[in-house]
């Protein structure tokens, strides 16, 4: 029995509970179109910084009126995304590491 959300957004997601779903939504999402991850350690990071910058970017709009905090949302989910990418190459093996 699901536990029914008491802090819905906007967007159809529910605070804290929700975020878990929408994480594994959005790793589905770019996993579909971007099915390859980089071997190479440095290129995963920097996917995962390429986030992590557009989320900083989001939270300096937010500041200043130029975008809400659903905004920063979204970018955050794609953030944690990207980085639970990144575990799973790793936990599976996939990525090489350039130093040896």
């Amino acid at each position: 029995m699901s536990k029914q959300c008491q802090k819905p957004l906007p967007h159809g997601g529910c605070y804290l509970d929700g975020c878990w779903n929408d994480i594994m939504e959005e790793v589905q999402r770019a996993s579909a179109k971007f099915p390859d991850w980089p071997v190479h350690v440095s290129d995963g990071v920097m996917i995962v910084l390429e986030e992590a910058g557009e989320a900083a970017k989001a939270a300096v709009d937010v500041r200043w009126g130029r975008a809400s905090l659903i905004d920063l949302r979204a970018e955050l989910i794609q953030t944690a995304a990207m980085c639970k990418r990144m575990i799973l190459a790793i936990d599976r093996g996939h990525i090489e590491s350039e130093g040896g």
